[in-house]
């Protein structure tokens, strides 16, 4: 097993979800997204099994919260068939996907979770009108005072690191090692949105809020920059750091730290994903083998960020560090030491195979391609430069800048072209064209069969990954349905009695399959399978 599919990891999508004219009030846009996941319940994509909320220790008022906030009759219901979980998070329609362990299975659930959306929004067009939906983390508005105002929501992206190397207790090393790459790889896994700026900087206003106003709206690399306030936080809303402490497992606690990284953005582009995955798994397995330790340290990272952000157009890109020097953010930061780690530990580690080496080569290309700042050749690659071309070529003033990212963020029917049906491009709203970004993996990943992403995306609606935890997850609430009291990520309560699956690479179908045919009734489960 190769390093990539040593690591436990998925992503937790909110969708932006709201009628037009917008609902302003939270009752109206809670109610929307509530039919949204009502409606998945009935097109038979997720099971009326109650979700524990218990088990969510690390989160535990806030989910209560939300049960408490469901206003429908019956539900909430959110766990769907492919192991992913549906629900209404502070009035977004998040779609958190099952556990996986390749790139390839992060693009494939990612676009399940896109088709997921579009389903959800024609459930609430039915009850509600005109509903649009949108995958980005980030709405920018001009006021009728005509000043502009941004608020953002979440793309969390975790990963399972051991606990050893990554806990509250050893956190400066953590926030050492780490907290450079956070800020220097948003020029490769950007966004790429407007956000609201004031003489080219961000104001909160009031100031201890999450809301950016200013006179004017700036194109940025990394929205969520922009909205950075601390090294590390356990907020996630209002003052969200560069890293985040929760501590929430979903796994054996006293082995596993699930690293939730707040500050993902919301992508479309097949390669953005695949490289994106592949970068994030590979540096942060040398951070966990002991590999950063050394870290250039940045002067001021919260400046940097934003300022790294903002370098749009001049490209500059550069990092002031604490030593005084003023180095590249690609050749110096991410190249010269987090790239040159990471090849360092591919070349002394026993596990690594062609898996790993593919995916080193290519974040290698992409990061070369930055180097030199040739972003043309990353045009249907990378969000944010695919979507800098688009309003350079498009673009009028900053309102119908803003119309295009949003367009390009929209979910529509688009997104039944990965499933393998007939889609009319030129009926459709969304400016995201999936043949384009297509055309464009294909070719800057010919090692990966594209043609058949349709089938996988079709089966990953109600398939989870067979070689993880999922595979057992999801088919014995399948099978069990009646008997099935609550689930969570790492439990299923059958009869009231909890399966625990602490080991999220474990339970595979190759493990388990067997065990699961020959299962008559839930203690035939829980019997034999020993806690792991």
């Amino acid at each position: 097993m190769g390093i990539l599919r040593s690591k436990a990891r998925g992503i937790e999508y909110e969708y932006g979800i709201n009628t037009y004219p917008p609902a302003q009030d939270s009752f109206g846009r809670t109610l929307i997204v509530d039919a949204a996941m009502d409606g998945m319940v009935k097109q038979g994509y997720v099971l009326k099994v109650d979700w524990s909320v218990n088990d969510e220790v690390g989160n535990l008022a806030y989910e209560r919260g939300l049960v408490n906030l469901w206003l429908l009759e019956e539900g909430p219901y959110e766990f769907a068939l492919n192991g992913s979980r549906i629900y209404d998070d502070a009035e977004h329609y998040e779609v958190s996907t099952p556990v996986y362990r390749t790139p390839l299975d992060a693009v494939i659930y990612d676009k399940v979770s896109e088709v997921y959306a579009y389903f959800g929004t024609q459930a609430a067009r039915q009850k509600h009108g005109k509903v649009l939906t949108y995958k980005n983390n980030i709405s920018t508005l001009k006021s009728a005072s005509g000043m502009f105002e941004s608020v953002a929501w979440g793309t969390h992206y975790n990963i399972c690191l051991s606990r050893e190397v990554c806990n509250v207790d050893i956190w400066n090393s953590v926030e050492r090692a780490l907290i450079p790459y956070m800020v220097t790889r948003i020029l490769v896994m950007g966004g790429g949105e407007f956000v609201a700026c004031k003489g080219g900087m961000f104001k909160f206003d009031p100031p201890h809020s999450s809301r950016l106003v200013g006179e004017d709206a700036c194109f940025v690399i990394s929205p969520r920059a922009a909205f950075i306030k601390q090294f590390s936080t356990f907020d996630t809303t209002l003052e969200r750091g560069i890293l985040n402490l929760r501590d929430e497992p979903h796994s054996n606690p006293s082995k596993y730290w699930r690293l939730h990284d707040i500050n993902h953005e919301a992508a479309r582009n097949e390669f953005h994903i695949y490289v994106r995955d592949c970068m994030q798994t590979l540096f942060l397995t040398a951070f966990e083998r002991g590999y950063f330790t050394d870290a250039p340290e940045i002067a001021n990272p919260i400046a940097a960020f934003k300022s790294l952000a903002s370098d749009v157009n001049e490209m500059k890109w550069k990092i002031e560090l604490k030593d005084g020097r003023n180095v590249d953010a690609v050749d110096d930061i991410l190249i010269g030491y987090y790239l040159a780690k990471v090849e360092e530990m591919i070349s002394k580690s026993s596990d690594a195979d062609d898996e790993d080496k593919r995916a080193f080569s290519l974040i290698k290309a992409v990061l070369n391609k930055l180097s030199t700042r040739s972003i043309e050749y990353l045009v249907d690659g990378l969000d944010w430069v695919t979507k800098k071309v688009m309003i350079e070529e498009y673009g009028g003033d900053i309102v119908e800048s803003i119309t295009l990212c949003n367009e390009f963020s929209l979910i529509d029917e688009a997104v039944l072209y990965y499933i393998g049906e007939s889609v009319d491009f030129d009926a459709v709203d969304s400016r995201f064209d999936p043949r384009d970004s297509l055309d464009f993996v294909k070719t800057a990943i010919p090692y990966v069969d594209w043609d058949k992403l349709a089938t996988w995306v079709k089966e990953g609606l109600t398939k989870s990954p067979s070689d993880t935890r999922e595979y057992l997850r999801t088919n014995v609430v399948k099978k069990f349905t009646d008997k099935v009291t609550a689930v969570s990520w790492a439990k299923v309560y059958l009869e009231g009695k909890p399966l625990e699956m602490m080991e999220p690479l474990a339970y595979t179908e190759k493990e388990v399959k067997d065990l699961l045919e020959r299962a008559e009734k839930p203690s035939d489960i829980l019997e034999k399978l020993v806690r792991r």
